[in-house]
């Protein structure tokens, strides 16, 4: 039941997606991305990192080995501001 409530809600929001880690207009953080390794976001990251971008709350859940991690990496480091000297 409430798998079905969970699903039936996501359908209802408009999810942006990514389609290629071009799209963070951050220089530093794609170069570092590719230089990484990675070349496509994997499905879980086209969702997910859009949602840490805006700062949302979210639950994001996905088989092992899917991305999650970078996923939450690239979405927080995304939002970090360099130019800040302390918190």
């Amino acid at each position: 039941m409430i798998n079905n409530i969970n699903i039936n809600i996501i359908k209802k929001m408009e999810i942006e997606e990514l389609e290629n880690f071009g799209q963070l207009n951050n220089e530093d953080l794609i170069t570092s991305i590719y230089q990484y390794g990675y070349e496509t976001p994997s499905k879980i990251q086209r969702v997910g990192i859009p949602q840490f971008m805006k700062n949302s709350n979210c639950i994001i859940q996905s088989n092992s080995g899917t991305g999650k991690t970078a996923c939450f990496v690239i979405g927080s480091l995304y939002n970090i501001d360099k130019n800040l000297k302390s918190l």
